[in-house]
């Protein structure tokens, strides 16, 4: 059933921060001395409405510890300027990254905050010229941005979008690189649709030879069909909550993840 009006308590017990990083993240923290995985993401890696999000259910089905780097509405921006995010992802025993969209990174037009990568902070002269009757005034967020560009003119939402999906597989490539450890992207479907706006195949496809594996998660019927079953919010929190993965999505993606990460740590604890 669905939980709500029970406070978020549950859910923001041993918030934790990692190292000199200025981000919080859902804890308990990993103990970066033992094995642990290192879960880089978005929101569906931090799980807001769900007591053992995907990260938790993989790590505790392999024995190891868990590090949970999921970031609300994050792009590759966040993790590629904070040094010590790398390092926690270099130290881990392996990497799992949700692919993350497109929309969330600085770029040619605009500029966003280096934590909250969904949060317009500037917009530059060059998306004034594309768009010159384009009011910046109270848009706040990239998601707003990108509709009210598409309003104006279909056109400059296709140049928006094409320097945002170049720019995306270049750095993707380079946080891959800089981890330096495997690292396992996977893709986020539900109702059909991805959860990294913007980000098409060929963008993945480009990722094959930099990343250990690359995969596609869509969940099952049932597991679509059980909506916000287990979920935890608040009332006003209930649109939020129906456009995230189920808890039994969950259950499935980890089940796919310790099928692709088994083998891996089998072979890396007999060496």
């Amino acid at each position: 059933m669905e939980n709500i009006g029970l406070g978020r308590l549950l859910l923001e017990l041993e918030p934790c921060q990692y190292g000199y990083s200025r981000q919080t993240f859902r804890g308990p923290a990993a103990d970066t001395e033992q094995p642990y995985l290192a879960f880089i993401g978005t929101t569906e890696t931090v799980g807001p409405f769900l007591t053992r999000p995907y990260p938790q259910i993989t790590s505790e089905a392999l024995s190891i510890g868990c590090a949970n780097l999921g970031i609300k509405n994050a792009g590759p921006d966040v993790f590629l300027k904070d040094p010590e995010l790398l390092r926690i992802a270099q130290r881990a025993d392996a990497v799992v990254m949700e692919v993350m969209g497109a929309t969330n990174q600085s770029n040619m037009f605009f500029k966003v905050h280096p934590r909250r990568n969904d949060r317009v902070i500037r917009t530059h002269q060059a998306l004034h010229d594309l768009v010159p009757k384009l009011d910046t005034t109270d848009i706040h967020f990239t998601g707003h941005l990108m509709v009210e560009i598409g309003r104006h003119s279909r056109q400059a939402l296709a140049e928006v979008t094409a320097v945002l999906r170049e720019q995306w597989v270049i750095r993707m490539k380079r946080l891959v690189e800089l981890i330096e450890k495997p690292v396992h992207l996977v893709m986020l479907v539900a109702g059909g649709a991805t959860h990294a706006r913007l980000v098409e195949p060929n963008m993945l496809a480009a990722l094959n030879s930099h990343a250990a594996s690359v995969t596609s998660f869509t969940p099952s019927a049932a597991a679509i069909s059980e909506g916000t079953e287990e979920m935890i919010f608040q009332p006003q929190e209930r649109g939020a909550a129906h456009e995230m993965l189920s808890a039994s999505a969950h259950y499935e993606a980890a089940e796919l993840l310790v099928e692709i990460l088994g083998s891996e740590m089998q072979t890396a604890r007999a060496g």
